[in-house]
């Protein structure tokens, strides 16, 4: 009866059974067994991780960050808004509002329009366009032309521009005579009325499609944009009184304590561009726009003297005192530049 042999390696048990009559082969048998076991328990793999496919694809696609909706604000017109109060409650340029919006009549705001309160930073960089490496020529003819001899030198300078078949032949010219005189007379046609310049046969270069030429300003309109925003030389005090807050950080101008009733004066001469209540936390409001440069605002009046439109006049009365919109009778005075509040003490004359 053959005698079975149990071993215990790594924790695995091993039987072995020894033939009888063959001890030395059995027990080379058994050695290479236990070898095989011992090499697989030396061994040590890694279990392999375990994915849970059905929590990854739950999360759903990424949502957008919150920086996209940052671009481009937009203000919906209210009933009673007008251009100049949104450029003033936001603290904007109102030229830079009909830029963004391209807005031909500011007077024009409809309730439930959308108006652009800032420029993204894509829009706001400049847009170059290429002209066509090979532009469109037009011709454009002349009533008369010069001799032919000019315009013989004409063409042969200009091959490329000039389409000899396109050109008039006739009526001729006269051939003049070779003299001193007749060539004075075709290179200075200007002391000549009756010779006519060989540039004048010339070409416009049309631009391809989807080519906007930008066309400088005039040094006239220049000239005149520079006289308004310099035309505000002096101011006057709106009104008198004490002075019960100054220019912070936290109030966009002065206000300035009296009576009810009492005359609030225009403090530069310009046009009314707005009469109204319509904007919240100035109470009957006018905003006066004196040039290219400076609004100036007058807020919490109890009565509106002037409209839309009108043209005042430095001192003249715009308005009476009052408190709408705020707890105590005064006067709430603005002065912006470029849509940017600034410190009214600094452009008004100084109180005895």
């Amino acid at each position: 009866m053959n005698r079975q042999i149990n071993f215990d390696i790594c924790g695995r048990v091993l039987r072995f059974v020894p033939f009888s009559g063959k001890s030395g082969l059995s027990s080379f048998y058994l050695l290479f067994a236990a070898g095989l076991f011992l090499v697989g328990c030396s061994t040590t793999q890694s279990p392999v991780p375990v994915v849970d496919r059905e929590k990854i694809n739950s999360s759903g696609p990424l949502k957008p960050t919150e920086s996209a909706n940052m671009d481009g604000q937009i203000y919906t017109v209210q009933r009673g808004d007008t251009l100049y109060g949104i450029a003033l409650k936001y603290g904007i340029d109102f030229k830079k509002l009909v830029e963004w919006n391209e807005i031909v009549d500011p007077r024009s705001l409809q309730p439930g329009q959308k108006i652009r309160l800032s420029m993204t930073e894509k829009e706001s960089q400049p847009v170059l366009f290429a002209l066509p490496q090979q532009p469109v020529t037009t011709n454009i003819e002349p009533s008369a032309f010069p001799a032919e001899s000019a315009m013989a030198s004409q063409e042969e300078s200009r091959p490329d521009v000039v389409d000899n078949h396109k050109v008039k032949t006739s009526p001729k010219a006269l051939k003049l005579p070779y003299s001193e005189q007749n060539v004075a007379r075709l290179q200075y046609p200007e002391n000549n009325p009756s010779a006519i310049a060989p540039s004048s046969v010339a070409t416009a270069v049309v631009p391809g499609n989807n080519t906007r030429i930008e066309v400088p300003p005039s040094s006239e309109s220049l000239k005149s944009d520079r006289t308004i925003e310099s035309s505000v030389t002096e101011w006057i005090w709106p009104t008198t009184g004490k002075l019960l807050a100054s220019f912070s950080k936290n109030s966009k101008g002065v206000k300035i304590s009296g009576k009810a009733g009492q005359p609030i004066l225009a403090s530069a001469s310009g046009e009314v561009v707005y009469s109204g209540h319509g904007l919240r936390g100035y109470g009957n409001l006018i905003i006066i726009k004196h040039d290219n440069t400076f609004l100036s605002a007058y807020a919490h009046n109890s009565k509106l003297l002037v409209k839309e439109g009108e043209v005042v006049v430095k001192g003249q009365k715009i308005a009476e005192m009052g408190n709408t919109d705020t707890d105590t009778i005064q006067l709430h005075f603005e002065i912006r530049k470029h849509g940017k509040p600034v410190d009214p003490l600094e452009y008004l004359p100084s109180q005895s």
